[in-house]
């Protein structure tokens, strides 16, 4: 794609500025124009195919090492964000290695802090099908860093859970959302969970981790750790020998801040619908009883038996909002 840019603008005779390619670590090109020789890897990236290659032609490399002015390397997330981002213009549908170019163009521009310039990107490759566009939405709100993602540890104690909440209401920059949240029981002194926070900007996450430390709970900034984003959020959970006699219920509630505290043990994934479904699990049903249980939905202001009920446990099964 880059040489065929290179190649055109020299037969139109109307050269641009300058000339990027964008790329998915690790990028074959970026590694042979480094080293100053086409480099062989190992392995490949499969999430922009379009673009894995292992080794670069060598007329391809030739033009690039001649012409080519730079090469942006992005990450997962940002090509997430890239393909919401053109969706919400235009709405196509690019595949990733489509959205790459647009991607590259927000990476360059934030890094260089350059306004006002005119900058075209080369959008090309649809091959998306709803299993990949799953993965998409849910990466896009942290590729666009408007969700901070965290390991929180809180004393496993009753009234933790509220404080935890008091404390994110507090967050500077007004209320915000909890997108996720991940819990089971483990510890009999403390709990370890998982959470996922709307930001109101970029680099907030890490602003958000030190007032949880100073607020006395311990935390750990995830936002930008890909292994956690990929696998960690969906390994919390399983048997737990301190969760004894449970009993599972379900919620319906307002999807907006504040909501948490209304149920006090939420677990819940959020899909920005407008009312919110979760299972609070408390423990110590009544011998013999049904494990499962079920209750006409609860409304702010309105009597309700399971809102008042004590001892609480939160589940990491994942759900969806209803």
């Amino acid at each position: 794609m880059a040489t065929g840019t290179i190649r055109l603008h020299r037969v139109l005779r109307a050269p641009p500025e300058r000339v990027y390619r964008a790329f998915l670590d690790p990028a074959a090109m970026a590694r042979s124009l480094a080293a100053g020789r086409r480099v062989t890897l190992p392995h490949v990236g499969l999430f922009a195919d379009g673009v894995a290659v292992k080794e670069v032609g060598k007329e391809t490399f030739r033009i690039c090492r001649e012409l080519l002015d730079d090469i942006v390397l992005v990450d997962t997330d940002a090509a997430c964000a890239a393909i919401k981002d053109v969706f919400e213009d235009s709405r196509p549908i690019l595949e990733p290695a489509g959205a790459l170019s647009v991607a590259g163009i927000k990476a360059w521009c934030e890094r260089h802090r350059v306004k006002d310039h005119t900058f075209v990107a080369i959008a090309c490759g649809a091959n998306m099908n709803f299993d990949r566009l799953r993965f998409v939405a849910e990466r896009a709100e942290v590729g666009e860093e408007r969700e901070a993602l965290l390991a929180v540890t809180i004393p496993e104690e009753r009234g933790s859970f509220r404080r935890f909440c008091e404390v994110i209401g507090g967050l500077p920059g007004g209320p915000r959302n909890v997108t996720e949240f991940n819990y089971r029981i483990s510890d009999a002194t403390r709990a370890h969970v998982f959470v996922g926070l709307t930001t109101h900007g970029k680099g907030e996450s890490e602003k958000i981790t030190k007032n949880f430390e100073r607020h006395g709970f311990e935390s750990l900034d995830l936002t930008h750790d890909e292994l956690a984003k990929e696998h960690l959020r969906h390994l919390v959970g399983g048997h737990s020998t301190l969760a004894q006699d449970e009993r599972l219920l379900r919620f319906v509630f307002p999807e907006r801040p504040g909501a948490l505290l209304l149920l006090r043990s939420p677990r819940r994934r959020s899909a920005a619908a407008r009312s919110g479904s979760t299972p609070p699990r408390p423990s110590a049903a009544p011998a013999g009883a049904s494990p499962w249980a079920t209750a006409p939905p609860w409304r702010p202001g309105t009597p309700s038996t399971t809102r008042s009920s004590t001892g609480w446990r939160k589940t990491a099964t994942r759900s969806v909002s209803a």
